[in-house]
């Protein structure tokens, strides 16, 4: 799993580049995680899945991890560029419903502005 995770204009972009399942359900949190202790400004994280071909449960729990660590320092995590399959999981969960989807990065990027 390769996990990038940069800042622009103070919104925390994290690429994922890899399924999102029971193999990388612990070390994805927590590389985020350890990232976002060196990032406390950061308020709005956009989680690029444009290269997640695939994600189950697990992959969703640690999306909800993030989501929670983020909610618990009065910030929000957005979803860009979902491929067909993850955003078909988001909808089924509902999880789209606590977690908004965009088409693009500079769309969810946009979300901070609101």
């Amino acid at each position: 799993m390769s996990v990038h995770c940069e800042i622009r204009n103070g919104i925390g972009l994290v690429s994922i580049s890899s399924s999102l399942n029971a193999a990388v359900a612990d070390s994805f949190p927590q590389q985020v995680g350890d990232w976002l202790q060196t990032a406390p400004d950061v308020k709005l994280v956009v989680l690029d899945l444009g290269e997640v071909n695939f994600m189950d449960s697990s992959g969703l729990g640690a999306m909800i991890s993030i989501f929670k660590r983020l909610a618990g320092r009065g910030g929000k995590v957005v979803v860009a560029r979902p491929q067909s399959a993850v955003k078909l999981m988001l909808q089924i969960t509902r999880a789209d419903q606590i977690i908004r989807v965009y088409d693009t990065v500079e769309d969810a990027m946009r979300a901070g502005e609101s």
